[in-house]
């Protein structure tokens, strides 16, 4: 029989797996699940003394994220005419503003995600979760801590400002 005594797992998710915001539904729904998976994993794991943790990096620099600006336009110009005045460009150019210019402004060096891997792999015990950015690691994971009404009444505090509704809500 093998005895298995080291080794680890590192699931690289998202801080969109530890707090939901609105407009990243289907996002965080897979994030949340990817965190849930993890943590099964860590329990059935640590009695063969394999870590399992979850790498969670708020907005870096990526491939990805530098695309979000190309990709939410493309999609926006090839609605049918019906649709866009349906929502309307005030609701595109908010919605761009939010998922676009904002990130933009927080984005972190992806470097930081690499170093904090290489740290889980070289570590000789890694945390469960390791946030990455200073918003991660401070605001959302504060977030985090207080009940869920509390959340709520802060994200829809800040989201409001963010907010414009579709044109055909509007009338």
């Amino acid at each position: 029989s093998r005895t298995y005594n080291a080794g680890r797992i590192i699931n690289m998710v998202s801080m969109a797996g530890l707090i939901a915001t609105g407009d990243f539904g289907p996002y965080n729904g897979s994030k949340f699940a990817a965190e849930a998976f993890s943590t099964a994993l860590r329990h059935e794991l640590w009695p063969y003394g394999i870590q399992v943790a979850t790498v969670n990096p708020s907005f870096h620099s990526s491939p990805l994220t530098h695309a979000m600006g190309c990709n939410l336009t493309k999609e926006w110009s090839a609605l049918d005419g019906d649709t866009r005045q349906e929502f309307g460009e005030a609701f595109f150019r908010q919605q761009f503003q939010n998922n676009v210019e904002q990130p933009r402004r927080v984005m972190w060096d992806a470097m930081n995600v690499r170093d904090r891997l290489v740290y889980c792999v070289e570590a000789l015990k890694i945390p469960p979760q390791v946030p990455i950015g200073m918003d991660a690691m401070y605001s959302i994971l504060a977030l985090r801590h207080l009940p869920i009404w509390a959340q709520d009444v802060l994200l829809y505090t800040f989201a409001r400002s963010r907010k414009v509704k579709p044109a055909a809500m509007e009338q």
